[in-house]
Order: structure tokens, then C-alpha cells, then sequence
């Protein structure tokens, strides 16, 4: 169900990831947001960015634009609406993502049952 896709060098995909980590120092920090972030934007224009991360977020908002940015929120809702979830496994992932965020990003009111 899940694949891993890489980034590799002289891509269109490498080069958006340069511009998007200039700095040497930090080149651990947020690497796998940029990269999905890269993918995205230049080789699967189909894909969505799910995350948690608010810097994230933001940065993938100025990338791909309205409407290719989530929280796993949405991407839960939109798994149950097309069946993919149960409703016992919908509550179960709501929870966990505010758990995960220790109540920060709470459950939108919208999809509380």
C-alpha cells in the first residue's frame, strides 16, 4: 500500500529539495517534509501533503497550492467517506493524531460524533 520514493540527483525533484534546504547546518532537520514536499511538487502531481508539523504545512501550502495540502484529519475523512475507514477505525486515527499532538491540533469540532 505504501511506497517509498526516492529523490535522486540532477531530478527536477532534487533541485526544488536544494532550494528548499539551503542551509548545511540544519540538513537533518525537516528532511523528510522537503522531500515529500519536492515529490510532490514536480514528479506526482497527484499526491497530497498530509502532516502535523505546522512549519510544514505552510511551506507545502506556498509549494502546492491550496487543496494539495492536509492534516490527517482530512485525509481520515475522506478515507471513511469513500469506505476505506470503518467508523470505529475513523474515532481510533482522530484520536490518535490528537494524542499524538498532546491536544495542540485538537479533533476538528466538525468531525466529532
Amino acid at each position: 500500500m505504501f511506497e517509498v520514493l526516492p529523490v535522486l540527483l540532477d531530478t527536477p525533484e532534487f533541485d526544488l529539495l536544494s532550494e528548499l534546504r539551503p542551509c548545511e547546518e540544519t540538513a537533518s532537520v525537516d528532511l523528510g517534509e522537503h522531500e515529500s514536499i519536492a515529490l510532490c511538487a514536480t514528479s506526482h502531481p497527484k499526491l497530497i501533503f498530509v502532516s502535523l508539523d505546522e512549519g510544514a504545512l505552510r511551506l507545502a501550502l506556498s509549494e502546492l497550492g491550496r487543496g494539495r495540502v492536509a492534516y490527517p484529519y482530512e485525509l481520515c475523512e475522506e478515507l471513511e467517506n469513500i469506505g476505506a475507514l470503518e467508523e470505529d477505525e475513523f474515532e481510533r486515527a482522530l484520536e490518535g493524531f490528537e494524542r499524538h499532538t498532546d491536544g495542540t491540533v485538537p479533533v476538528p469540532a466538525r468531525l466529532k460524533s
